[in-house]
């Protein structure tokens, strides 16, 4: 077992302590998680026999076509992309 004195001028933040220059890792197993979304399904509810134009961003900024222009043939219409090259942010338009 290790014990630790610090003085009042120790810094402590997050899982380390900082004594005067030196940094000591109180608990290096702290847990963690990271996120990756590599496909995106988009499910679309749509009207019969209207146009739509569904688009893509992949930080809200811009956003670009998916395909072109389509007619409804179905109430939903679900597809599955690749995340990194269209995005994960949709939006479905209905156009005239």
């Amino acid at each position: 077992m290790v014990f630790l004195l610090a003085s009042e001028k120790s810094v402590k933040s997050q899982n380390r302590l900082s004594l005067g220059g030196s940094a000591v890792i109180l608990n290096p197993f702290l847990p963690r998680l990271s996120v990756a979304v590599s496909r995106v399904n988009v499910t679309q509810s749509v009207v019969l026999g209207r146009k739509y134009q569904l688009e893509s961003t992949k930080a809200l900024g811009v956003w670009n076509p998916v395909g072109t222009v389509f007619v409804a043939e179905s109430e939903e219409i679900v597809q599955e992309f690749v995340a990194a090259e269209v995005g994960q942010f949709f939006r479905l338009t209905e156009v005239p």
